[in-house]
């Protein structure tokens, strides 16, 4: 019985605990201007979790011309705990993230400009710039600096991470630590470095294996669109954007090599095993195959096709190779798919070269994570000596292993000492 009432009395107090900091915070959520909130269950006691919508002026240099409405997600933990900014580079994710459980941090997570739910009834794409970004990405940070007043430290993977730089170039007082994954700086619509590791990564016999693959999808390619023809009706995918499917599988045969260094989904040794015509179309599939490439997924990417195309810079395709083979790709491509609508597209790379000078030779306190065998490590900033911050290149690792778990223990120890120069705190990997 003694047992049964102490431990209700320490329920109790934990739930008063619990209780007292979502009133405050609830309290604290209301005063904000042009944000309304909805609480989401999480059947975890410890922690508070609320669905944001956020006011958000569509020019930030004259919010005269009207708003939209940007999403976030907000996971509390404690008002006295560091706070975690993941400035996500798409759509809105709900995923705990490492950043967020080394430093048992509150984790703000904030849908990118234009992606998902965040955009205006119609889309303004000369408002879609890395300057209106990176302001809405301080207005919310502004929003929250009466409720989170422990250390801030922004978050992102690939182009989130990438948003996290150029934040911090725009802002860089707003966060005290900037920690991107697999954050490329491309500098030109096709980035002649992803190039150059493409012909660089591995043995030159597993660059010719999938050289030679690539060849064999081209001479077969009626026959193997044909194999794949049910998995197209299935996924109701159209190609009206890319010019039909034919061209659409010519441009994922093309990226083939990219895609294979990135995702790291096959080995080396695994192309050896691709002799039927059926192995050659599932290896298709898994690599590339049609998903980011019908009109439906064009669309939805549409935001970061634009600003890549406009702003921001990307990889492209060499048909040179296979010049005989091509019958729909006769020319060098960008893989970047711009919306028709944007008209023709002018790339000004002024800010994005400012961006990476900044990077390299003036930026402090950013931590960058990449993988050695990541095709978009290519394309990565390396901070001169002389700054306060460093890079961290898992060397067998790709786009999405590149991980701090996945560090081995004398990386995370530069990597927690980094972490610690910083914000005086030393992280704590034992629950990645």
């Amino acid at each position: 019985m003694r047992y049964y009432i102490l431990f209700g009395f320490f329920l109790m107090f934990f739930k008063a605990v619990c209780h007292e900091d979502e009133a405050i915070l609830d309290e604290k959520l209301s005063q904000l201007q042009g944000v309304t909130y909805t609480k989401i269950s999480t059947g975890d006691s410890s922690q508070l979790k609320y669905y944001l919508k956020i006011k958000q002026p569509i020019d930030h240099l004259h919010p005269e011309h009207g708003s939209f409405t940007q999403y976030a997600i907000l996971l509390h933990k404690s008002l006295k705990a560091p706070t975690v900014m993941n400035t996500e580079g798409y759509f809105l994710y709900t995923s705990y993230n490492e950043v967020e459980n080394i430093f048992g941090a509150n984790n703000l997570s904030i849908e990118h400009r234009y992606f998902g739910r965040s955009l205006p009834d119609s889309v303004d794409w000369s408002q879609a710039t890395y300057e209106n970004v990176a302001a809405d990405l301080h207005y919310i940070r502004r929003l929250f600096d009466d409720i989170y007043t422990n250390k801030w430290i922004s978050t992102g993977i690939s182009r989130g991470g990438q948003t996290a730089i150029i934040y911090k170039y725009f802002y860089p007082d707003d966060v005290d630590l900037v920690i991107p994954y697999v954050a490329p700086i491309t500098l030109s619509p096709d980035d002649p470095r992803t190039h150059h590791f493409l012909d660089t990564i591995g043995s030159t016999d597993c660059r010719q294996k999938i050289k030679d693959i690539q060849v064999y999808l081209l001479k077969n390619e009626k026959k193997i669109i044909a194999s794949l023809k049910n998995g197209i009706v299935e996924n109701n995918y159209t190609f009206n954007y890319l010019g039909g499917v034919a061209r659409a599988y010519e441009i994922g045969v093309l990226e083939l090599p990219f895609a294979f260094w990135q995702a790291g989904a096959f080995d080396c040794d695994d192309l050896v095993k691709i002799k039927k015509r059926a192995d050659y179309a599932q290896f298709f599939t898994n690599v590339t195959g049609f998903d980011f490439l019908h009109d439906n997924s064009i669309e939805e990417l549409a935001t970061h096709y634009y600003m890549a195309s406009a702003y921001s810079g990307y990889y492209g395709y060499d048909v040179t190779p296979f010049k005989e083979y091509l019958r729909h790709v006769t020319e060098n491509t960008s893989a970047s798919f711009y919306p028709k609508d944007a008209g023709t597209i002018v790339f000004k790379g002024e800010l994005i070269h400012k961006i990476n000078d900044w990077a390299q030779h003036e930026a402090n306190n950013i931590l960058y994570i990449y993988g050695g065998q990541d095709t978009w490590t290519s394309c990565r900033v390396t901070p001169d000596a002389t700054l306060n911050s460093a890079v961290f290149i898992l060397p067998n690792a790709n786009h999405y292993s590149a991980r701090i778990k996945n560090m081995d223990n004398e990386m995370k120890e530069l990597f927690a000492d980094s972490v610690y120069k910083v914000l005086n705190i030393r992280p704590n990997f034992s629950d990645l």
